[in-house]
């Protein structure tokens, strides 16, 4: 993957359910990516930056700091290395570090993430990727989770047509651990997208992803649609345009469970233009602008907006 498309920020990752309308209602985010190439069969991949958030607002705070002591510093490295000992196999070994990170210092949560990526083009058309991953979560005072994913990963460009079709299933298991007990949640993940290249200077997209979470006494289930369209009006420019729309829905699992309410909603709206500053440098800005609805809300607010800006480099 060359640095133009290393220089995008990274997706959610598969499996995990983020606290939902965790709107940011101010956000910068700086990263830089790096490639190095070591020969022709592997290259390392690195990713490094920061996100500043001036606050945020969210149907559920995070339960391990109270409202007024949100992180304003979050900080992430990640690195992959990568080697294709065939001409359509490749083995990827990937490690990220993410820390929020207090105004004194302290440092109240923190996420490592390991994963092993098994991959094959057995025709340029086709890609099948296998991936596992193990994630610990740590956090000062509340329980720890450790989370363990398998999944599937498959692109294919239909015969005959401009249309590529990729289909990603996942399944894992999280262990939460608590003085007071250990909990267990088995996690489900199916995402899939079909992009149709218009034109040689144009890509239009449509996607979905359904995930969820079930534990002994909550259920949780998140549904988002994504839709969007690429311009390449030139060689070394390109403008994206990218809309969301997703729903999530809690409620208890029992006889006893109250009923679950309406789901909480969010739309969101992203702008993504990005340049190439030679062969081998990519500067990339995304800016973001969300609604959100809930229950307790009774109607749509502004849900945050952030900044992003990266710069990525081949070597």
């Amino acid at each position: 993957m060359d640095s133009a498309e290393r220089a995008s920020p990274p997706a959610p990752v598969p499996g995990v359910l983020s606290p939902a309308l965790d709107a940011i209602e101010t956000d910068r985010d700086l990263r830089v990516d790096l490639r190095f190439d070591i020969g022709p069969t592997a290259h390392i991949a690195q990713q490094h930056g920061i996100e500043f958030v001036a606050g945020r607002a969210g149907i559920l705070p995070d339960p391990g700091l109270a409202p007024s002591e949100s992180p304003p510093l979050t900080r992430f490295s990640g690195s992959t290395i990568t080697y294709r000992p065939l001409q359509a196999f490749d083995i990827t070994l990937g490690g990220r570090v993410q820390q929020d990170v207090q105004p004194s210092g302290s440092v109240p949560s923190e996420v490592l993430t390991h994963s092993l990526a098994l991959g094959s083009t057995p025709h340029p058309d086709t890609r099948i990727e296998f991936r596992a991953r193990h994630e610990d979560q740590v956090r000062e005072s509340i329980p720890a989770t450790d989370t363990q994913a398998v999944g599937l990963n498959l692109v294919q460009r239909l015969p005959g047509t401009a249309l590529r079709l990729t289909l990603a299933p996942e399944v894992g298991v999280a262990d939460t651990t608590s003085p007071i007990g250990a909990d267990a949640s088995d996690t489900a993940r199916l995402a899939t997208q079909v992009a149709w290249d218009i034109s040689p200077v144009a890509t239009w997209s449509l996607g979905s992803q359904f995930e969820a979470a079930q534990s002994e006494t909550l259920a949780t289930e998140r549904q988002r649609l994504t839709s969007g369209v690429q311009f390449r009006p030139a060689a070394d420019f390109r403008l994206a345009l990218t809309t969301e729309y997703g729903e999530t829905r809690r409620g208890g699992v029992g006889s006893g469970a109250p009923e679950p309410q309406d789901p909480e909603r969010d739309l969101r709206l992203r702008l993504s233009p990005s340049m190439s500053l030679g062969s081998d440098v990519t500067a990339r800005m995304d800016i973001d602008f969300g609604l959100r609805d809930s229950s307790q809300a009774g109607a749509w607010s502004e849900g945050g907006g952030a900044i992003s800006f990266s710069i990525g480099g081949r070597f």
